[in-house]
């Protein structure tokens, strides 16, 4: 099954989200108790601790439907492709071992989670950025704010939310880059090249 939905296509239709997924599992006939009790069951959604006995997603739950969100864009590219996973390995590689001082957080993450932070970041900011922009864009800025006391996790490098949008440093590093900006030691300046 293939399906391709757009929230504007929703509201030219006098429909929400809800409404459009809801009828989507009617008209397939699926049963909605039955999918409840096979998700509780792989530990995706649950009722625990829940008085009002509603359901809500687990982690596990979130990363299965963003997996299969980014599976089916084939545009992404996939978890097992071989110079996704090369560049995970030189980005964590470009970054300090260890953890931020002052906290627990580690400046580095998993190859399997930064192949998954990749891909998400294709799907959220921009899928034509190209994988030696990234190498570059990822250098230069570990660079430049390494000893600053500034530099963000790799985690929060990639993309992050914030206010409740996306921001990714990364992206903003690439778009720095091609458009001709440089680094200084006094942080990035204008100069076209």
């Amino acid at each position: 099954m293939n399906l391709l939905l757009q929230t504007e296509t929703f509201l030219k239709n006098n429909l929400t989200d809800e409404e459009v997924l809801y009828m989507l599992i009617l008209s397939r006939g699926c049963s909605i108790e039955r999918a409840q009790q096979s998700l509780v069951s792989k530990g995706y959604i649950t009722q625990d601790g829940n008085i009002f006995a509603d359901y809500r997603i687990t982690k596990a739950g979130v990363d299965a439907v963003n997996s299969v969100v980014l599976d089916s864009d084939k545009r992404i590219p996939t978890k097992t492709d071989k110079e996704l996973k090369e560049l995970a390995s030189d980005l964590i590689a470009l970054f300090p071992k260890g953890y931020q001082q002052g906290n627990r957080y580690p400046w580095r993450m998993s190859p399997s989670a930064a192949v998954e932070r990749l891909r998400s970041f294709f799907l959220k900011f921009n899928n034509d950025y190209t994988f030696d922009e990234i190498r570059e864009a990822t250098k230069k800025y570990v660079e430049h704010y390494k000893d600053s006391g500034q530099m963000r996790t790799m985690v929060y490098f990639i993309w992050n939310t914030k206010n409740g949008s996306y921001d990714s440093p990364l992206a903003n590093e690439i778009e720095l880059l091609r458009s001709g900006v440089e680094e200084t030691t006094d942080g990035w300046q204008n100069t076209m090249v």
